[in-house]
Protein backbone atom coordinates (compact mmCIF):
# COMPACT_ATOMS: atom_id res chain seq x y z
CA UNK A 1 0.00 0.00 0.00
CA UNK A 2 1.30 3.44 -0.81
CA UNK A 3 0.25 6.88 0.45
CA UNK A 4 -2.81 8.26 -1.29
CA UNK A 5 -3.89 4.83 -2.51
CA UNK A 6 -7.68 4.53 -2.57
CA UNK A 7 -9.15 1.99 -0.19
CA UNK A 8 -12.59 0.55 -0.84
CA UNK A 9 -14.52 0.44 2.43
CA UNK A 10 -17.71 -0.93 0.95
CA UNK A 11 -19.95 -0.60 -2.07
CA UNK A 12 -19.63 2.98 -3.27
CA UNK A 13 -17.40 3.99 -0.33
CA UNK A 14 -13.87 4.83 -1.39
CA UNK A 15 -11.53 7.08 0.55
CA UNK A 16 -7.93 8.21 0.09
CA UNK A 17 -6.02 7.31 3.26
CA UNK A 18 -2.41 7.86 4.27
CA UNK A 19 -0.63 4.49 4.42
CA UNK A 20 1.47 5.56 7.41
CA UNK A 21 -1.68 6.27 9.42
CA UNK A 22 -3.04 2.81 8.62
CA UNK A 23 0.28 1.19 9.63
CA UNK A 24 0.37 3.15 12.90
CA UNK A 25 -3.23 2.24 13.76
CA UNK A 26 -2.62 -1.42 13.00
CA UNK A 27 0.55 -1.52 15.08
CA UNK A 28 -1.19 0.13 18.04
CA UNK A 29 -4.26 -2.11 17.92
CA UNK A 30 -2.28 -5.31 17.43
CA UNK A 31 -0.20 -4.38 20.50
CA UNK A 32 -3.43 -3.75 22.45
CA UNK A 33 -4.87 -7.08 21.20
CA UNK A 34 -7.78 -5.23 19.57
CA UNK A 35 -6.85 -6.43 16.09
CA UNK A 36 -5.23 -9.54 14.61
CA UNK A 37 -1.74 -9.13 13.18
CA UNK A 38 -3.06 -10.63 9.93
CA UNK A 39 -5.62 -7.82 9.49
CA UNK A 40 -5.46 -6.05 6.14
CA UNK A 41 -5.77 -2.29 5.55
CA UNK A 42 -9.53 -2.47 5.07
CA UNK A 43 -9.97 -4.25 8.41
CA UNK A 44 -7.88 -1.56 10.11
CA UNK A 45 -10.06 1.18 8.64
CA UNK A 46 -13.26 -0.63 9.56
CA UNK A 47 -11.98 -0.92 13.16
CA UNK A 48 -11.22 2.79 13.13
CA UNK A 49 -14.71 3.64 11.87
CA UNK A 50 -16.25 1.44 14.58
CA UNK A 51 -14.20 3.20 17.25
CA UNK A 52 -15.17 6.66 15.98
CA UNK A 53 -18.84 5.73 16.09
CA UNK A 54 -18.47 4.86 19.78
CA UNK A 55 -17.00 8.23 20.76
CA UNK A 56 -19.16 10.42 22.95
CA UNK A 57 -19.70 13.77 21.24
CA UNK A 58 -19.04 15.52 24.57
CA UNK A 59 -15.58 13.98 24.72
CA UNK A 60 -14.61 15.11 21.23
CA UNK A 61 -15.45 18.77 21.63
CA UNK A 62 -12.62 21.31 21.73
CA UNK A 63 -13.16 23.85 24.52
CA UNK A 64 -11.96 27.44 24.32
CA UNK A 65 -11.04 28.61 27.79
CA UNK A 66 -10.14 32.11 29.00
CA UNK A 67 -7.36 32.05 31.59
CA UNK A 68 -8.38 33.37 35.01
CA UNK A 69 -6.26 34.81 37.82
CA UNK A 70 -4.60 31.93 39.71
CA UNK A 71 -4.86 29.40 36.87
CA UNK A 72 -1.96 27.04 36.27
CA UNK A 73 -1.36 24.61 33.41
CA UNK A 74 -1.68 21.69 35.82
CA UNK A 75 -4.88 23.06 37.33
CA UNK A 76 -6.49 23.56 33.92
CA UNK A 77 -5.46 20.05 32.85
CA UNK A 78 -6.91 18.61 36.05
CA UNK A 79 -10.20 20.45 35.60
CA UNK A 80 -10.76 19.69 31.93
CA UNK A 81 -8.79 16.48 31.27
CA UNK A 82 -9.06 14.87 34.70
CA UNK A 83 -5.30 14.64 35.24
CA UNK A 84 -2.96 17.50 36.16
CA UNK A 85 -0.05 15.69 34.51
CA UNK A 86 -1.72 16.08 31.09
CA UNK A 87 -0.90 19.81 30.95
CA UNK A 88 1.67 19.14 28.20
CA UNK A 89 -1.17 18.01 25.92
CA UNK A 90 -2.75 21.45 26.27
CA UNK A 91 0.55 23.15 25.47
CA UNK A 92 1.07 20.99 22.39
CA UNK A 93 -2.56 21.41 21.27
CA UNK A 94 -2.05 25.18 21.37
CA UNK A 95 1.37 24.87 19.71
CA UNK A 96 3.04 26.51 22.71
CA UNK A 97 6.56 25.64 23.87
CA UNK A 98 7.18 24.09 27.30
CA UNK A 99 7.55 26.72 30.01
CA UNK A 100 5.03 29.12 28.43
CA UNK A 101 3.53 31.37 31.11
CA UNK A 102 -0.22 31.79 31.32
CA UNK A 103 -1.62 35.31 31.12
CA UNK A 104 -4.98 36.39 32.56
CA UNK A 105 -7.43 36.82 29.68
CA UNK A 106 -5.43 34.58 27.35
CA UNK A 107 -7.60 32.22 25.32
CA UNK A 108 -6.42 28.63 25.05
CA UNK A 109 -8.00 25.58 23.47
CA UNK A 110 -8.50 22.44 25.52
CA UNK A 111 -8.15 19.23 23.48
CA UNK A 112 -10.84 16.56 23.57
CA UNK A 113 -10.57 14.04 26.39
Amino acid sequence: MSPDQPIVLGVGATQIVDAELVRDLKEKWVAEAKLASSADETAVLRAFLNEVQQWDAGETEVIEYTVQLGDTWAGIAGRFLGDQMRFREILEFNELPPGTTLKVGQKIRIPPK
